[in-house]
């Protein structure tokens, strides 16, 4: 609520991409919020039907990372996917995009500020993908962690309330629904780590793109002078590192005068985190 009681309160003395992305931010958590309230009932009382689809679960990440930018740049958090695979999931996505949103907005909120929440995977014996969404938070304790998926409970943690409210509740549903598990593993002061078991997923190597990124955007002598003073950070900054390099990016964007397409084929790089692709967009910049 807080979040509403800040976009009420917008002062004129941030700037405009800072007020959209605090409204978007604030939007997506009211409803949210409204959406878990509604659909707890709803699931408990009727069979839902699940609208299955195929789509990459790093495409899920990146959305929901990109609605909580705000709270991102205010508390200087790190986001981090370390999947370097496509991820296909056959499930419901609007339900797995929902979960998502839950589970990173719960990281953010009870991380530290200036440190990193990560996306990991493994694969279990069956070859199916356990995911795990791991922050460095300030934990919960081994006692209260039976409860964490109680509907209605709200667990101590040494600084604040957790508040589940009814958002890991339908978590839990959701996954359920998908006949999969979901589990949270924390400890006081070192952060807390939920993973999601959701079957029917392949995984695969990402895609490279056989053609040369080089014909695809070029740099004028102009660009390449404003763009020198980037091209060792953008080098020392790791692909899955995508907090870090959204900020280098917007410097670029404000700074620089560079064309689109070699902005756009930047990002798209991080997007697909294809590393090639990257390395070489970056070697573009020379003199």
């Amino acid at each position: 609520m807080k979040f509403l009681r800040s976009v009420i309160n917008l002062k004129n003395t941030i700037s405009i991409e800072e007020k959209n992305e605090l409204i978007v931010f604030s939007s997506n958590e009211m409803l949210i919020l409204v959406s878990n309230i509604l659909d707890v009932k709803k699931y408990k009382e009727v069979k839902i039907k699940l609208q299955k689809t195929n789509f990459d679960i790093s495409t899920i990440w990146q959305l929901v990372s990109k609605q909580m930018t705000y709270l991102i740049k205010q508390k200087n958090i790190q986001i981090i996917n370390n999947i370097n695979h496509e991820i296909i999931l056959h499930a419901d996505k609007e339900l797995i995009t929902r979960i998502f949103t839950n589970l990173l907005s719960n990281a953010l909120k009870y991380s530290n500020n200036n440190s990193k929440i990560e996306l990991l995977y493994e694969l279990t014996e069956s070859r199916d993908v356990k995911l795990r969404i791991k922050d460095n938070g300030v934990g919960i304790p081994s006692e209260d962690l039976p409860l964490i998926f109680k509907k209605y409970k709200q667990v101590s943690t040494n600084r604040k309330e957790y508040s589940t409210g009814l958002g890991l509740t339908f978590c839990n549903f959701a996954v359920e629904l998908h006949g999969g598990k979901i589990g949270i593993e924390s400890q006081i002061n070192k952060g807390t780590c939920v993973w999601l078991y959701l079957p029917k997923t392949k995984i695969r190597k990402k895609k490279q793109n056989t053609n040369s990124y080089l014909t695809k955007a070029t740099l004028t002598k102009q660009e390449i002078s404003e763009l020198i003073k980037y091209k060792k950070l953008l080098q020392e900054t790791n692909i899955h590192e995508t907090t870090a390099l959204r900020k280098i990016i917007s410097d670029i964007k404000n700074n620089t005068s560079t064309n689109k397409k070699w902005l756009a084929e930047l990002n798209n790089s991080i997007f697909t985190c294809n590393e090639k692709h990257f390395k070489e967009i970056i070697n573009l910049i020379k003199i």
